[in-house]
Parts: C-alpha cells; sequence; structure tokens
C-alpha cells in the first residue's frame, strides 16, 4: 500500500519543496532573525500545502496524532499574520518593538479561542456555544490576516517605489511584498474556506511562493540569505524524490528510491560544496579588487592634491626670484644673480613636475577633454624655450628652434601644445650632457609637427618598447625624473587624436621624438 496517491502528488511535491526551502534558508544564517522568521513561514506554509494528505491518511491515524496535528495546524495558522508582520518589520530594517510583540500575543490568544471551541464542541456536541466561539475566532482570524495584510502593504510596497533609495534595496522590498502576500492569502484561504481544508489554491500559492522566494534568495539576497541557482535544483530533485519514495508500492520500491535519493542527495552536497567554496574565493578577489581600487583612488587623490598644493608655493618662490634679479631690492653681484637664476629654474622645474603629476591624476580619474582655442604657435613654443634655455645653458648644451611655414593662428589645444613641448624638450635637455637639442617646428595637413632631437644619452630597442609607459625611465635611472613626462605626453596626444614616435640609433646616439599635434589653420 503506497503512503501518496497521484492525486496528491503535486500538493505533496510543493510542501517538500517548500519545507526543504525553510530549513536551507534556516541553515545559512542559523539563528539569525530573517532566517529564523523565514523558516517558521516556510513550514507554516508547508503544513497547510500537506492538509488533503492528512485527510486522507486519517482514518488510518491513532487520535493522539490527529490531536497534535489539529493543534500544530491551527497554532501555524492563527500564529501567521504576527510573522508575517514580523517578517515585515526585518525588511524595512526597523526594531523589534513592542508592537510586533502584541501581535504575537494576540495570535496566542486567537489560538487558544479556536481550540476552545473545537474542545467545547467534543465535549458538548449539541451546545451552541462551541459553534458559537469557533464563528467568533474564524471571523477574527480573517480580520487578522486581512490588518497585517494591509500593514505589511503600508510597510513594504511604498519603499519599492522610492526611487531615492537604492534600486537594491527597492528590489529587496518587492519581493518581501510579494512573498508576505502570498504567505497572507494561504493563510486566510484556511479560515475562509473552512476548518482544515486546503485544497488548489493553497498549493497553487506555496508553488509561488517556491518560486518567488528562490528568485529572491539569488537576486537580492532577501533576509541576508544567499542561495545558488544550483541549491534550489537540487531542493526541488530532493522534493521529486520524497514523492517517489512515499509513492512506493511495495517495501522494495520504497528502498531503492530511497537509496537513489541519498545518492542523489549526497552528489548534490558535493557540487554544492564545489560551487560555495569558488563563490567565496570569488568574493575574495572581488573584495581585494575593490581594496585595490579603493587605494588606487587614495593614491591619484593624494597625486592630485600634492600636485596642486605645489603650485602655491612654488609660485612665490619664482616671483620672489624673479623680483631679486630684476633688483627691485637693490643690485645683486654676478654670481648671487646665478644662483638666483638656479632657484628659479628648479622651482620651474618643480612647478612642471607638479603639472604633469596633475595631467597623470586627471587622466586616471577620466576628467580629462582637450579644448581648442585660436593662439599663435610659434610664439608659445617660443615662450616655452625661454624657459627651459637656462638649465641648457647651465649644462652647456645649446638649444636651437627652426619654424617652418608656422601660420600665425591656429586652432589648437593650447595646453597639450605647451605639454607636448615643454615635456621633451625637458627630456631632450635632461638625458643630454654635450651638444645640442634642436626643435623643428612645421605644419602640414592639418597637424603641428614638432620634432625635438639630440645628442645625447640614446635610446635602446628595449628602452622604446616601454618608454610611453606610466613611471617608466629608461636609460640611466640615476638622472632625475619619474617616468610620467612620456606617459603624460603620450595621454594628451591620444586625447587630441594625436600621435608620437621616437627613433633613435642606440645608447649613446642620441634621440628623436616627432609629435604630431591636430590642428586648423584660421583665417585673418
Amino acid at each position: 500500500m503506497h503512503l501518496l496517491t497521484s492525486d496528491l502528488t503535486p500538493s505533496i511535491g510543493i510542501a517538500a519543496a517548500v519545507f526543504g526551502l525553510g530549513v536551507l534558508a534556516w541553515w545559512r544564517n542559523r539563528w539569525a532573525r530573517g532566517s529564523v522568521v523565514f523558516a517558521l513561514i516556510a513550514m507554516t506554509l508547508s503544513l497547510w500545502t500537506s492538509v488533503d494528505w492528512f485527510q486522507e491518511m486519517r482514518a488510518t491515524a491513532l487520535p493522539t496524532q490527529v490531536t497534535i496535528w489539529r493543534v500544530l495546524f491551527y497554532l501555524s495558522a492563527c500564529f501567521a499574520p504576527a510573522l508575517a508582520l514580523h517578517a515585515s518589520v526585518i525588511l524595512g530594517s526597523r526594531p523589534f518593538r513592542l508592537k510586533t510583540f502584541l501581535t504575537y500575543l494576540i495570535s496566542l490568544a486567537l489560538f487558544f479561542l479556536i481550540d476552545s471551541a473545537f474542545l467545547f464542541r467534543a465535549t458538548y456536541p449539541s451546545a451552541a456555544l462551541g459553534y458559537a466561539l469557533l464563528d467568533i475566532g474564524v471571523i477574527a482570524a480573517v480580520v487578522f490576516h486581512i490588518g497585517a495584510f494591509l500593514t505589511v502593504t503600508a510597510r513594504l510596497l511604498p519603499g519599492s517605489y522610492d526611487e531615492s533609495s537604492p534600486r537594491e534595496t527597492r528590489r529587496r522590498l518587492t519581493y518581501g511584498f510579494v512573498l508576505l502576500a502570498l504567505f497572507l492569502i494561504g493563510g486566510l484561504t484556511q479560515f475562509m474556506t473552512g476548518p482544515l481544508s486546503s485544497g488548489t489554491a493553497v498549493t497553487l500559492v506555496a508553488g509561488a511562493f517556491v518560486v518567488v522566494s528562490s528568485m529572491a534568495f539569488i537576486r537580492v539576497r532577501l533576509f541576508d540569505i544567499e542561495i545558488s541557482e544550483l541549491e534550489v535544483f537540487l531542493l526541488l530533485l530532493v522534493a521529486g524524490a520524497t514523492v517517489v519514495v512515499l509513492q512506493a508500492h511495495t517495501p522494495f520500491d520504497a528502498l531503492l528510491s530511497f537509496v537513489g535519493a541519498v545518492a542523489m542527495g549526497a552528489f548534490g552536497v558535493m557540487a554544492i560544496h564545489v560551487v560555495r567554496r569558488e563563490a567565496t574565493r570569488r568574493r575574495a578577489v572581488e573584495r581585494m579588487n575593490c581594496a585595490l581600487v579603493s587605494i588606487d583612488e587614495e593614491k591619484t587623490d593624494f597625486v592630485n592634491m600634492m600636485a596642486h598644493q605645489l603650485r602655491g608655493p612654488l609660485g612665490g618662490i619664482r616671483f620672489s626670484s624673479d623680483m631679486l634679479v630684476r633688483g627691485d631690492y637693490g643690485p645683486l653681484p654676478e654670481a648671487a644673480r646665478d644662483v638666483v637664476r638656479l632657484i628659479e629654474n628648479g622651482a620651474d622645474r618643480l612647478l612642471s613636475l607638479s603639472e604633469t603629476a596633475l595631467n597623470a591624476a586627471r587622466f586616471e580619474a577620466g576628467v580629462f577633454r582637450s579644448v581648442r582655442t585660436v593662439v599663435d604657435p610659434a610664439s608659445e613654443i617660443r615662450t616655452l624655450l625661454g624657459e627651459v634655455r637656462p638649465f641648457a645653458k647651465a649644462k652647456g648644451v645649446a638649444l636651437e628652434a627652426c619654424f617652418t611655414d608656422i601660420p600665425e593662428r591656429l586652432d589648437i589645444d593650447v595646453e597639450i601644445l605647451r605639454n607636448v613641448t615643454f615635456n621633451l624638450v625637458d627630456n631632450a635637455i635632461k638625458y643630454t650632457d654635450a651638444g645640442r637639442v634642436s626643435v623643428d617646428v612645421s605644419y602640414r595637413d592639418s597637424r603641428l609637427v614638432v620634432v625635438v632631437s639630440d645628442t645625447g644619452a640614446g635610446l635602446s630597442s628595449e628602452d622604446i618598447e616601454g618608454l610611453f609607459k606610466r613611471f617608466h625611465r629608461a636609460g640611466d635611472m640615476r638622472r632625475q625624473g619619474v617616468g610620467l613626462g612620456l606617459f603624460v605626453v603620450k595621454k594628451l596626444l591620444d586625447a587630441a587624436k594625436g600621435t608620437i614616435s621616437v627613433e633613435s640609433p642606440g645608447r649613446g646616439e642620441g634621440s628623436v621624438f616627432t609629435a604630431n599635434i591636430p590642428c586648423a589653420q584660421v583665417d585673418g
């Protein structure tokens, strides 16, 4: 004799799935409030879904078993509104207050009223009081469920449409509202259709509950419970295996089905263990990546702040040294004037370095934009060369410039023109101990071509490969610089859709840098 008929297979299969989901949710966070409340809700709904099966088995059950099951059924049905209200408090991130506690007291009083009505009817079958008490209890339970539904709606539904809240929070509240609404509808059905009555309605509600709660755990970690798709699939397989065992016609079939269910469960547990282990590793990597991104952002902010703050005092140094050179405080000896010029040149170099670091930070933050203005490019470049000429003179390096067919008015990004020219010339002087640095500027095909050649340290093929990378320093590492100048030049030209190339016969043979800056000639 099998324990389960075919017509009850859907309800018992879904009841097993709901029950298993509750156990799994509790197992995830053990005694966390959300896990416990959801487990109680799931087990309650599972009990309601199995009512038809109990009714069929009632004829062979002992009186004590019938009494225990009836007590559990009405206890769960009466406490359903309190559980739903408690869950809404957790979903809304509210503390457990006296009002929530009072709902449990109301549920307990309601249970005693309904159970007393059944006891009175069993003791005095012909007395009308028992029927009256039961009617009062059922009406009170219906009102309690409706009130709980309205309260849950008022607590959760507005938050799910609040555009000021994070999207994840709104989705979590939406899933929570649907779950609790399904649960309360299932509880209300128990009282609306009669004592110990279930049927198709609760089975459909329980099936929807399994689908929605599984999606909520997978997508938004409802109640801080994380369940994977594989675990849900395994849960459904276990529920199906339970039904197969209950439908067995012989002990051998039951044993075979049970062994198969256990084997399938063991395989599923191992698979889940592997998946969760990989998920844990992935989360660890994600946390590490977040930490690295945070450190990188802090580093960029620090460089940005330092580069910006250096410009103020450096400007003061340059202004003060210029006043001394001009003789605003009296004539200076020639040796003193040379020292002041060195101070001024050092301040200029520090200011250039801070500007380079600031541009690098802007590139990393993604806030740099190329903006064109109409200028005289030859005049801009001559001014820049005048700023670096004292440094070249101090090193004994001849600085030459040649301008070929340069229009007096070009629509060009001045900041890119200045930074590219200054960094290329500054690098050439820095890496040239004797000889010359030549700057050849020409205009062709809507591009300003700046060619900077030197007779300095030169570059090997290995040096050229990583030349435009951040913090890369080629050749003699004892020279000045932090490896940001050419990186910034490359980024500036990329932003303007320009190009840069480099040629060098080898170490000690000098090098040639060619930058193409997009521009347009302006008439008049």
